[in-house]
């Protein structure tokens, strides 16, 4: 408890000096005693007498009500300090409604001189005990943010209940008020009250979910608490606020969506300052709606500030897909909520990398890309502010930018847009470095792109696709990926494997496609092999695989999936991109949507959903309530994970929940067409 000691200490000091220096009784304590001792050197300084005096000295005043703490604030025991007797860590709610005084950042001191804890029942503080040894384990505990073993609760009151455990799971029940049926909660956990406390997100709870299973508390001891699905110490793709943009694709925009599910029933509003335009919507519990979006909210402008910003707000979590479809031009991206958006970006994206000199094709005619050899359709990103007065520098790593703002601090107020792309076609701005003071949100990839992007290869592959996948910070980059390839395709698939890092050691384990260009056909070969490579900061390594594959590193690495052109497998499908997170930062429910074939939504004949879970929970993976055959589970590498590719029959609205965490990836093609992305992502 010393070092709560020297922090308790200095949170006094700091309430102390500005608010009552000029009274005469701290003037004197001032002058006389170790308060100046203690700016010179606060952790020589802070015995119990001196907490004592500064304790005294703000007991002398008149604290506030305690509705005045925010929910997820702390608070100490003016009874149990640190240092007394029975000194008590910071607690993490004032469950008595006890008035307290403000010592900033967050923490409070309860004015609980008066309570008599030992005539509360179960009066002592201790922490939840999963410890089977432990002759003072009861089989049943509570803990709300209330200290005590078995405080009181009526049918108004949310707790949480311990109801069993073993050495490394415990069995909780959530009780909610009578009135309450259908909330949803994000568990947290942590072993430790000392300062700072570092809560743990452990689980999301289904709609009205009140048995819960924890197999994670591997600690001998913790605390629990419930928050709210979008509380900011851990959070998942689904959320109540979002800014996206749609930047400029090779398709002019014709039909521009955004999906919007939920767990439980939702509205909310689309919002675009920029063209002043509101859409309301509604989304029932396990549905999925579409707002259309009107094609001048595209962004077409380079090296610009515009007001292209979508905001949507929502009055419960949603997860948000958005959609460009355009006949033989398709793209999606999952977008993720202002909470899981970040200040630190090295973006992955894909040149269009069509050769800039004519190929000589079988048939004698000569071809030329479109575009005069890609600088229309370059590689591109684009950048939304989620704040006034955000200040953004760009670094470019291995593309020449097509601009001069970027060489400069842009400015960018809430809402505004910046979107910029390389120079040529072989211009990549994979690996440009975004930084920001505030945090914005990001799109990158290409406004058209021929994968694989070898110029012979392109011309057998034959075909180009818009990318854009919605960035995640470093921050939430990982050190594992997992991927089943795409289904209905043949001869592998592309994969690009960024670092953030210098000296980033990557192993990938899988069957390794390789080409041989002859210049007028390609002559595909595969091994299973187990490929090592190193990366440096904001540099990649491409490589193509047929079937499931690992990646391991031992720094984070973002890793994209890309599908090849039509021509390249003489199949459905064009290129399409979609973004890996990082091993088991999945959701166990997957709510999502696969577009049509109506020409108006999609062009999608074969829609598809793979799914990545741990062994144990095959047989509790579940596709629109169906479970799927554990004949269809494959080993993915050494990760002890297994992955399946499920074909979806019909388009709309689809469900896929897991007993644990189960990794979704969508994705559809039509005729020269494709689309894809990522169900869901935790931190």
């Amino acid at each position: 408890m010393e070092q709560e000691k020297q922090l308790l200490y200095l949170k006094l000091m700091k309430m102390i000096q500005p608010v009552y220096v000029q009274t005469l009784i701290l003037a004197g304590f001032i002058v006389g005693s170790s308060v100046l001792q203690a700016q010179e050197n606060p952790f020589q300084r802070n015995s119990t007498n001196d907490i004592d005096t500064l304790l005294q000295a703000i007991e002398a005043t008149t604290p506030l009500p305690a509705e005045s703490a925010a929910d997820g604030s702390n608070f100490y025991s003016a009874q149990h300090f640190p240092g007394s007797e029975e000194e008590w860590p910071p607690l993490p709610g004032d469950v008595l409604g006890l008035d307290v005084w403000p010592l900033g950042d967050g923490f409070f001191l309860m004015d609980d001189r008066n309570v008599d804890y030992a005539a509360i029942p179960g009066g002592r503080m201790r922490p939840m005990s999963m410890d089977p040894n432990d002759p003072d384990d009861g089989d049943t505990n509570s803990y709300t943010p209330f200290p005590f073993e078995s405080a009181t609760f009526t049918t108004n009151d949310l707790w949480l209940e311990i109801t069993g455990k073993t050495n490394t799971t415990a069995y909780l029940v959530i009780h909610p008020p009578w009135n309450v049926t259908n909330d949803v909660y994000d568990l947290l956990y942590t072993t430790d009250l000392a300062l700072p406390i570092s809560w743990q997100w452990i689980l999301r709870t289904d709609p009205g979910q009140t048995n819960l299973v924890v197999s994670n508390a591997f600690d001998p001891q913790g605390f629990y608490r419930l928050g709210p699905p979008n509380d900011l110490v851990a959070n998942d793709s689904l959320g109540t606020n979002f800014w996206v943009a749609f930047y400029n694709m090779d398709n002019s925009g014709v039909n521009l969506s955004l999906y919007i599910s939920s767990p439980v029933a939702a509205t909310g509003m689309v919002t675009i300052p920029g063209l002043n335009i509101t859409n309301h919507f509604s989304v029932a519990a396990g549905g999925v709606t579409n707002v259309f979006i009107a094609s001048s909210a595209m962004i077409t402008n380079y090296d610009e500030i515009e007001n292209g910003g979508i905001h949507i707000t929502a009055s419960q979590p949603v997860s948000v897909y958005g959609v460009d479809y355009s006949e033989y031009l398709s793209a999606a991206f999952t977008a993720y909520p202002t909470t899981l958006l970040g200040t630190n970006y090295c973006l992955m994206a894909h040149p269009e990398s069509f050769s800039l000199a004519i190929i000589p094709p079988p048939n004698g005619n000569t071809y030329m890309p479109e575009g005069g050899g890609g600088s229309t359709y370059a590689s591109q990103f684009a950048i939304v502010a989620t704040a006034n007065n955000t200040t953004v520098m760009i670094t470019a790593t291995n593309a020449n930018l097509d601009g001069f703002l970027w060489t400069n601090a842009i400015i960018l107020q809430e809402g505004q847009t910046y979107q910029i792309r390389s120079v040529g076609a072989y211009d990549d701005v994979t690996g440009t470095w975004i930084t920001s003071d505030k945090p914005v949100a990001v799109f990158a990839g290409a406004a058209d792109a021929y994968i694989p992007n070898n110029s012979p290869v392109n011309y057998f592959g034959g075909a180009d696709n818009p990318l854009v996948q919605e960035q995640l910070p470093v921050n939430l980059w990982g050190t594992n990926a997992l991927s089943m390839g795409f289904a209905g395709r043949t001869n592998g698939d592309n994969y690009r494997i960024l670092a953030a890092y210098d000296y980033t050691m990557i192993t990938i384990t899988g069957l390794v496609v390789a080409l041989q260009d002859t210049g007028y056909s390609v002559i595909l070969t595969t091994t299973n092999e187990v490929v090592t490579v190193t990366n440096m900061a904001g540099r990649f390594y491409d490589i193509m695989v047929q079937g499931p594959v690992q990646f391991q590193a031992n720094k984070p690495i973002q890793v994209a999936h890309f599908a090849n052109g039509a021509g390249f497998d003489n199949s459905l499908g064009d290129p399409t991109e979609i973004l890996l997170p990082p091993t088991g930062h999945y959701l166990q429910t997957n709510i999502f949507v696969t577009l049509t074939n109506d020409n108006v939504t999609g062009d999608f004949t074969t829609n598809f959903v793979n799914l990545i879970v741990m062994q144990a929970a095959i047989t509790n993976t579940l596709v629109d309530d169906l479970h799927i055959a554990t004949t269809n589970f494959v080993a993915i590498g050494t990760s002890g994970y297994y992955g399946a590719q499920v074909t979806l029959t019909n388009s709309g609205v689809h469900k896929v929940t897991s007993s644990q965490p189960v990794g979704v990836e969508i994705y559809g093609f039509g005729d020269t067409d494709a689309y894809g992305y990522f169900g869901g992502f935790t931190r």
